[in-house]
């Protein structure tokens, strides 16, 4: 027993290792890298970890889930940060179609894991989650169509995910009769997703700060929502940052940079595409403009 260990880094080394780690009740971080021979953590283990609270994983390329399907979890409830780095095997977080992560996580971030097909179901069932990260998984073709984003969530970036054709529902804000969501999102990144063919339906939440969209080849136009008296409502952006490659754009949504902007790129700029620049002198808080 080792009752007031708070912090474990375990690195390269084998897979039995886990197998004689004594009993980690008061653990809250641990840290793996280059773990020869795990393919899934065993429930006994990850069930004596009832203080963990921040996970993270790197270089374990033989790992193909992080539990299977049906794990009894409920003693995960304080995981707050799971973060998997390159682990080139890693199919799905949990194996199996009924798998849901801990209900209390609020970051989730999964980098470089090449052979990643799908995120487990659910994730519109964790509402504490806050910032989402999917970079450099070439194979995510899409988010299940039970996997839409709580409205809680603050941050959400996709990056060089290149199969990647339809984001999740819940980014958006719909008002309509048969949906009602408000979307507490601040932070959007889609970058270099060139199969993504468009946005889930609705507009940017009023909460929107920063909108970043490079290197999306088929899309081809941009979510309502980000200019003032974009539509016949008064629409009440709260923009700060906008940048975006509009080499694929054939339209933008009509109206006046919102007055909250402070920075504004464009990469391959179109005069013809764009709403007049001449407004944004009168913009209070207008800090930076590039346009190339």
């Amino acid at each position: 027993m080792l009752p007031c260990l708070r912090e474990l880094n375990v690195g390269e080394c084998q897979e039995e290792i886990f197998r004689s780690v004594p009993v980690l009740t008061s653990l809250r971080c641990l840290k793996i890298r280059r773990i020869s021979g795990l393919v899934s953590f065993r429930e006994a283990f990850l069930q004596a970890l009832v203080e963990l609270q921040d996970l993270k994983m790197e270089d374990c390329n033989e790992l193909e889930c992080l539990w299977q399907d049906g794990s009894n979890l409920d003693k995960l409830t304080n995981l707050k940060h799971l973060r998997i780095y390159y682990c080139e095997q890693l199919v799905s977080l949990i194996k199996g179609e009924e798998g849901f992560l801990p209900c209390n996580l609020e970051v989730l971030q999964v980098i470089g894991c090449h052979n990643l097909e799908k995120l487990p179901n659910g994730l519109h069932s964790l509402k504490s989650l806050r910032e989402l990260e999917i970079c450099k998984c070439p194979k995510l073709v899409s988010f299940s169509e039970r996997a839409g984003l709580p409205d809680t969530l603050k941050r959400l970036e996709i990056n060089e995910c290149v199969s990647l054709e339809y984001l999740p529902e819940g980014l958006m804000t719909m008002t309509d009769e048969n949906n009602s969501n408000q979307s507490l999102l601040e932070e959007l990144c889609i970058l270099e997703c060139p199969s993504l063919k468009s946005f889930p339906r609705g507009k940017v939440p009023t909460t929107l700060k920063s909108l970043y969209i490079w290197g999306c080849l088929n899309i081809k136009s941009i979510p309502k929502g980000i200019m003032s008296n974009d539509t016949k409502g008064m629409c009440f952006s709260h923009l700060e940052d906008l940048s975006v490659d509009s080499l694929s754009l054939t339209s933008f949504p009509d109206g006046e940079f919102p007055t909250s902007l402070k920075t504004l790129h464009i990469f391959n700029y179109n005069a013809e595409q764009f709403p007049s620049l001449s407004s944004l002198s009168n913009l209070t808080y207008f800090e930076h403009i590039q346009l190339s």
